[in-house]
């Protein structure tokens, strides 16, 4: 390590006015742009092959050349957050800040203002890594279709804004496509959408147990729990033991559901 570290040296001693030196240099070794002369850190060609080897190398470019789509182009291709250091002008360049997020979802948090709030950037974004929701502009973090990116079998509605989860748990079209990815969602549903019959329906046919998240007035509905425990006779456990709002063991066996009573143990491990 210590003879690295006086090999460099010696490269930086011979580099700071040479051209040549300090091309060869950067070439091999981007960050070692910060010592070369003020003169070649305004010099495209060499910055160019240092932010080639090394996006991050921009931070040591000219203000000049930090403002050069070519240079910057260049950089965040080779490393999404040297964005941070392109001038403001390009970070507010779509094409830019697109190609940052290409290599690296996060990137974003470098992006203008208005950009952070653009549909298609924000989508990219989270596309590429789901973190970058946390980052993007406010305007857009309530967005169903961007949301509906972060959905998965783990996802929770405490990993939205506020804001966010007040929208979307009472929007019918993006609860519907949501409990099919993540039947369990249907408990962060308003109570409108928890007595939307399609919706429950969904998110039974992924898991019965989700049928305890259905609003009280479904439960009640006879015909409608057995449509539901055809699906997945699960969905009888969810109800109380006593009289099964009704329904006979008949009516059961008559519609063609299987019914057995599940533990309490059995019903929270499957959950």
């Amino acid at each position: 390590m210590f003879k690295r570290e006086r090999k460099e040296k010696k490269i930086i001693k011979k580099m700071r006015n040479d051209r040549e030196r300090t091309l060869f240099a950067v070439l091999k070794k981007g960050e070692l742009l910060q010592y070369a002369n003020k003169r070649f850190q305004n010099d495209k060609e060499i910055v160019f092959e240092a932010v080639k080897e090394d996006g991050l190398a921009l931070e040591f470019a000219s203000k000049h050349l930090r403002d050069d789509k070519d240079i910057v182009m260049r950089a965040v291709k080779s490393n999404g957050y040297a964005l941070e250091y392109a001038s403001d002008r390009l970070k507010d360049n779509r094409k830019v800040v697109k190609t940052a997020i290409k290599d690296n979802g996060l990137s974003i948090m470098f992006a203008s203002k208005r950009l952070k709030n653009d549909k298609q950037i924000a989508m990219l974004a989270v596309a590429k890594h789901k973190g970058a929701y946390r980052i993007i502009g406010k305007q857009v973090q309530k967005d169903a279709d961007i949301v509906l990116q972060l959905v998965d079998k783990n996802f929770a509605f405490d990993d939205l804004k506020k804001k966010a989860r007040k929208k979307l748990a009472n929007d019918k079209d993006f609860m519907s496509k949501a409990v099919e990815i993540n039947p369990y969602l249907l408990m962060y549903a308003s109570d409108k959408i928890k007595s939307d019959k399609d919706i429950v329906l969904k998110s039974v046919e992924g898991d019965g147990l989700c049928f305890g998240f259905a609003d009280k007035s479904l439960k009640k509905d006879k015909d409608f729990v057995l449509e539901c425990a055809l699906k997945d006779s699960r969905v009888l456990a969810t109800l109380y033991d006593d009289d099964l709002y009704g329904i006979t063991k008949r009516e059961m066996e008559k519609m063609g559901v299987s019914f057995r009573k599940y533990s309490n143990e059995e019903i929270e491990r499957e959950m």
